[in-house]
């Protein structure tokens, strides 16, 4: 039996828990574990509503005494998704990624581990998606691009063919980086913005067309 446990307790854990508990029967009768390092986040009432199956762990250490397990980070925030995902595989934990049944997952891309994949998601010919990523409701990745580790894809936006985003970067809703335009690592792209040019250093990108901002 597969023991789930997933990492942080806030509003986004309430939507991926629902999207499991949604598409994947194996869980729907089964312990669930949370845990965040901050429980003044917690979502806890949020989240029993969906299951009474949960169990709410305080300690990490604790974690480590649940045989079986599998972990998911559900935060959207790059950086703290990326030094969580870093402890975790410091401490042997094992990573599951959820892919959502009604996603376009093309034979030939490549999903890495500890990923999410969300609602209507098209990862389209050759792209590849890192370790411990987050690939939002209606976005697209387009053939032969690449989506660096720990990196979020927020709702429906795009990376056009070709096009590659380095890792820790956040691309806000509804923007879109053209073909074969490559973004540097940390870098953060706000809503609606459309990516004209490569970037090789840590910036904010902003507008329509994207001007490049210290961050």
């Amino acid at each position: 039996m597969k023991n789930l446990i997933l990492h942080y307790g806030s509003s986004s854990a309430v939507e991926v828990l629902e999207y499991i508990l949604e598409n994947k029967n194996e869980f729907t009768n089964q312990k669930i574990y949370i845990h965040d390092d901050n429980s003044d986040f917690i979502k806890s009432k949020e989240l029993l509503s969906l299951s009474s199956n949960l169990v709410f762990v305080e300690k990490f250490n604790d974690l480590k005494k649940i045989r079986n397990s599998y972990s998911l980070i559900t935060i959207g925030d790059p950086m703290l998704r990326d030094e969580k995902y870093r402890n975790l595989k410091k401490n042997d934990f094992k990573m599951w990624s959820f892919i959502h049944p009604t996603c376009l997952i093309t034979k030939s891309s490549r999903i890495g581990e500890g990923c999410i994949i969300g609602p209507f998601a098209v990862l389209a010919t050759k792209s590849k998606v890192k370790d411990n990523c987050i690939i939002n409701s209606f976005s697209l990745c387009g053939h032969h691009s690449i989506v660096g580790k720990s990196s979020i894809l927020s709702p429906r936006c795009s990376l056009l063919g070709g096009s590659v985003i380095g890792n820790r970067v956040l691309i806000g809703t509804g923007a879109v980086l053209m073909q074969k335009v490559k973004i540097a690592s940390d870098c953060k792209v706000s809503s609606n913005s459309v990516v004209l040019k490569s970037v090789k250093i840590k910036s904010l990108l902003h507008g329509n067309p994207a001007k490049k901002f210290k961050l």
